[in-house]
């Protein structure tokens, strides 16, 4: 019997998610993929213990187990403590669990060494993702999950969001959305916190201060909008430790009196504000998320490590800005390299005010904005494919070459990543077609004659050298160009 698909009606899953809390969120489209796929089963979750309040927002969970990653960091760093107290404090945790009975299912979502000894530790007949055996040997099973392991850093353009990648190694799903569940409790509270009149959420601070909004730039926002006879009350939300500098920010700002206010608030209680926000303007991290949950406008403002591809705003629609130095985005782990914060520099308080503006009543096309802006800074619409993948699209005219082909390239891996390794027919002339319907509004014909001499180049050669998924990826193009770029009455016509 298949032991993750067999016949046993009620199986037991582990989800193992030692992550952020905007990870966590990310990881919503995946419990929406168990949900669906172990439709009678109880699926419980490993999460760390200083994000246990947001656990309570993920659906589908039926049981919590509070990971001690603080204790043991003190104890491994403590001098004065004894190696075996770490020992013993994870073997409590894990033995703690292991009593409750076997897994069907591990689904390790972290993939990182820590996380890869815990699913090795708990007893499961099945484990999805990053595990280590008796030896302290890595493995990976699943090819989403070791294509997560393996993707290059540095080939962004043809990389899918991480959302994109959990569920996918669930199920094979197009639709894919953040779920979060509302507290009653916590939207009672959010009630008495606002003003019930329409409002936009500002949050320009994150705990990396590499994807902070330079403070200049954040109150000149402030000030600006505030004077715009149009404007709507701006909330910035934060805890207790960040109210200090929200504080600064307002007085810095000079913002008309009543049109910016301080809301110091829980993580439900943010959710449930959020969810009635006209707009949110957001730098990466979980007050981003949460709008992309709620179903909210969204403006991201992709600063410092945030990598667009990998974790940008979720919801389709969203207005993604993001700078165009060449050091951006920069490695997480490392301080900034430069004198200052280059990145910083090319999101302006201009930028930002006018993109806000076209968003709440139209004033421009955000067309124009990016003519603009061309060179300094790139305006992106996050949309879907048809076969399902999440994907960046910048606001131009058109799509660039370079552009075009990642998009191609996305195809071909969903397709090998899915199973689709061989050259079938069916499935190959199914997913060129939806292809030409994704590209039939953004190819122009000058990029249409640059694919067929790439094309061309490849035939003159040789694809036996080539990779399963360059050899799909050729073959996509080669379909495309043969039976759906054709220029009669019946095909699709490529502008």
């Amino acid at each position: 019997m298949n032991i993750i698909d067999g016949e046993k009606s009620k199986k037991r899953i582990l989800v193992i998610a030692l992550l952020r809390i905007g990870d966590n969120i990310a990881l919503s489209p995946a419990l929406d993929c168990l949900k669906k796929k172990y439709n009678d089963s109880e699926i419980d979750i490993i999460i760390n213990e200083n994000f246990k309040s947001m656990s309570d927002m993920l659906p589908f969970i039926n049981s919590v187990h509070t990971f001690p990653r603080k204790e043991l960091q003190h104890l491994i760093s403590n001098p004065d403590s004894s190696f075996f107290e770490s020992i013993d404090v994870l073997t409590k945790f894990i033995d703690t669990i292991n009593l409750k009975g076997e897994y069907d299912v591990i689904y390790n979502f972290t993939h990182n060494k820590l996380s890869a000894c815990v699913t090795g530790l708990v007893q499961s007949r099945a484990i999805i993702g990053m595990s280590t055996d008796l030896r302290g040997n890595y493995k990976i099973k699943d090819p989403w999950m070791n294509y997560l392991n393996e993707t290059p850093e540095m080939d962004n353009g043809s990389i899918f969001h991480y959302s994109d990648i959990y569920a996918s190694s669930v199920l094979e799903t197009k639709s894919k959305s953040f779920n979060l569940v509302e507290s009653k409790t916590a939207r009672d509270r959010a009630f008495d916190l606002i003003d019930h009149k329409e409002y936009v959420v500002f949050q320009p601070l994150s705990s990396d201060k590499k994807k902070n909004v330079n403070i200049s730039v954040a109150a000149n926002f402030l000030k600006n909008y505030s004077k715009s006879t149009d404007s709507l009350t701006v909330y910035l939300l934060g805890a207790p430790f960040e109210q200090e500098a929200l504080q600064k920010l307002v007085e810095c700002s000079g913002a008309h009196k009543g049109c910016v206010k301080i809301i110091i608030c829980d993580l439900q209680e943010a959710f449930s504000i959020i969810k009635k926000a006209s707009l949110v303007i957001s730098v990466d991290t979980s007050i981003k998320h949460m709008a992309c949950a709620a179903g909210v406008k969204v403006i991201e403002l992709s600063l410092g490590s945030s990598c667009v591809e990998k974790t940008g705003a979720y919801s389709m629609g969203s207005i993604i800005l993001r700078p165009t130095v060449e050091c951006f985005p920069c490695d997480h782990r490392l301080e900034c390299t430069q004198l200052e914060y280059l990145c910083q520099q090319q999101i302006g308080t201009d930028l930002i005010l006018r993109v806000t503006q076209s968003v709440l009543i139209n004033t421009e096309p955000l067309t124009k904005i990016a003519e603009d802006f061309f060179g300094k800074s790139e305006i992106i619409v996050a949309e879907r494919s048809r076969v399902g993948f999440w994907y960046a699209r910048p606001v131009e005219p058109t799509m660039n070459y370079k552009h075009i082909l990642n998009f191609i390239k996305k195809y071909a891996i969903q397709f090998y990543l899915n199973g689709y390794s061989e050259v079938v027919v069916p499935p190959y002339m199914s997913w060129t077609q939806d292809l030409s319907l994704d590209l039939n509004h953004i190819v122009t014909k000058k990029c249409e004659n640059k694919i067929r001499d790439l094309l061309l180049r490849e035939q003159e050669g040789t694809l036996s050298e080539h990779s399963i998924v360059e050899k799909i990826y050729y073959k996509f193009i080669e379909l495309l160009l043969t039976h759906h770029y054709r220029r009669s009455d019946e095909a699709l016509q490529i502008r």
